[in-house]
């Protein structure tokens, strides 16, 4: 991850976690299934997924209302 932040110019510290966030994010909003997310992120549970794609939402309306 520190190879990738050198070379795209972020200055801050990234890690897995953000690349993770990320992809999902990507594949949200070309609306992939939720199913694919879940294979795709490992989640043994949908439920699992729907919680931390959820989790997007909630970010996005945290940054609309500002």
């Amino acid at each position: 991850m520190e190879l990738i932040r050198i070379e795209l110019e972020i200055d801050q510290k990234i890690g897995t976690y953000a690349a993770r966030h990320t992809f999902s994010t990507v594949l949200k909003r070309k609306g992939v299934s939720t199913r694919v997310h879940q294979k795709s992120l490992g989640h043994s549970s949908l439920v699992t997924t729907e919680n931390y794609l959820d989790s997007f939402a909630d970010v996005k309306l945290k940054y609309a209302n500002y």
